[in-house]
C-alpha cells in the first residue's frame, strides 16, 4: 500500500498553489495496480468527484473517468503509479483550471465551472485580510445575477482566502520582529500550523526573580507589622503562646498571598508584576491554586539545603528553581 498527500503545502508529495485548496487536502491511497482511492482530510472547501462531494474521512474509490476536483483544480484522472520508476515530481494524475471538455464529462455531472472573474473578486476582496460588508453584498449579487450558490461554492472560497492571507500575515509580523532583534533574543510567540499566534516563553532571569522577592518580601513585612499593632492593641504585650499564634498566621497570610495571586488571572504576585513575570505550568497555561500552594510549600525545601533551591535558576535548563521544578512551574517574562 501506498499513501501520498495532496494539497497546497509544499510539504505535500503533491502540491498546486490553489488558495482554495487545503493545506493538507486529500489523500491518495494505492493498494494495488487496479485498486486507487481517495479520502478527504477534511478540507475545508471539501473534494467532489464527479460533481458530487465525498464524505470526509471516508475513502472513496477511483475508476479511470473519474475527474475529481479541489479548490478551484480537476485533477483528470490516469493511471497513477503505475510503474515502481516513476517519481513524485512527474505524476500521471495533472491538474488544469475547469474548462468545457472537462465540464460537459460524464453528461454534465460536474458542478458549473465559476468564471475567472468571480475567483478575481474573491481574491481582491481577501487580498486585505478582512471581508467587509459591501464585499460581501457584491458578491451576493454577483452569483444571484449568474445563478451561483453563493453559500455552498463562495463563501468556503473567501474564508480559505482570507485565513491564507492572515496566515501570511502573522508569519511576516514575527519575521520582522526577529528581524528587527537580530535574532539575539527568544521571542515570547511563534506562529502554529493553524496559522495563529502561540506563546513561546522568554524564561525570568535570576536578578529579576531576585527583584520580585524582595519587593514581595516589603509587602509582606508591612502586613506583619501592620497585624502586630492591631494584635497588640487589642490584646495588650503578647507572651509566647501569642507569638506562636501570630508566626502561624503569617504564614497563612503569605500563603494565600502567593497561591491566590499566583493562581489568579495575572498569574503573578506583586513584585512579580511589577518586574514584569507571571507563573505558568509546564504547558505555558495558568496553574491552579493547589500548584500554587504546593509551589509555596515546596520553598521548605529550597530553604532547608541552605537556600540552594533558591539558586538553581543560575544553572537550570529553564531558570527553575526548586519549587518550581517539584511543583511544575515556570517563572517567565511577559
Amino acid at each position: 500500500m501506498e499513501i501520498k498527500i495532496i494539497g497546497r503545502s509544499p510539504e505535500c508529495d503533491f502540491f498546486y498553489e490553489d488558495p482554495f485548496i487545503s493545506r493538507q487536502h486529500l489523500q491518495f491511497v494505492k493498494y494495488s495496480d487496479f485498486d486507487y482511492r481517495i479520502i478527504d482530510i477534511d478540507s475545508t472547501t471539501g473534494t467532489y468527484v464527479n460533481g458530487q462531494k465525498i464524505p470526509p474521512g471516508t475513502e472513496y474509490k477511483l475508476e479511470k473517468s473519474d475527474v475529481v476536483k479541489i479548490g478551484n483544480t480537476l485533477l483528470k484522472w490516469n493511471e497513477f503509479f503505475k510503474t515502481p520508476s516513476k517519481t513524485v515530481s512527474q505524476p500521471d494524475i495533472y491538474a488544469t483550471k475547469p474548462d468545457e471538455e472537462v465540464l460537459n464529462k460524464n453528461s454534465g455531472n460536474l458542478e458549473p465551472t465559476l468564471p475567472n472573474e468571480l475567483f478575481e473578486m474573491v481574491k481582491a476582496f481577501a487580498e486585505d485580510g478582512v471581508y467587509t460588508e459591501k464585499e460581501q453584498i457584491a458578491l451576493k449579487s454577483y452569483c444571484q445575477t449568474h445563478n451561483i450558490d453563493y453559500e455552498k461554492y463562495i463563501e468556503p472560497l473567501i474564508n480559505e482566502a482570507i485565513f491564507n492571507v492572515n496566515k501570511n500575515k502573522k508569519e511576516q509580523e514575527l519575521k520582522n520582529q526577529n528581524d528587527s532583534q537580530n535574532n539575539k533574543t527568544i521571542h515570547n510567540y511563534t506562529v502554529d500550523t493553524m496559522g495563529d499566534l502561540v506563546f513561546k516563553p522568554l524564561y525570568a532571569t535570576f536578578g529579576q526573580r531576585l527583584g520580585a522577592f524582595l519587593i514581595d518580601a516589603i509587602i509582606l513585612s508591612v502586613l506583619e507589622v501592620l497585624i502586630s499593632f492591631v494584635y497588640v492593641s487589642l490584646n495588650g504585650m503578647y507572651d509566647y503562646e501569642d507569638l506562636l499564634i501570630l508566626n502561624v498566621l503569617y504564614i497563612v497570610i503569605s500563603w494565600f498571598y502567593f497561591a491566590i495571586l499566583e493562581s489568579s488571572k495575572a498569574g503573578a504576585t506583586f513584585g512579580k508584576q511589577a518586574v514584569g513575570l507571571f507563573v505558568v505550568n509546564e504547558n505555558n497555561n495558568r496553574i491552579s491554586f493547589f500548584q500554587a500552594s504546593g509551589r509555596f510549600f515546596a520553598r521548605i525545601l529550597s530553604v532547608l539545603i541552605l537556600f540552594i533551591g533558591y539558586l538553581m535558576p543560575l544553572w537550570t535548563e529553564k531558570k527553575q528553581a526548586l519549587h518550581d521544578l517539584i511543583s511544575g512551574c515556570i517563572v517567565v517574562k511577559k
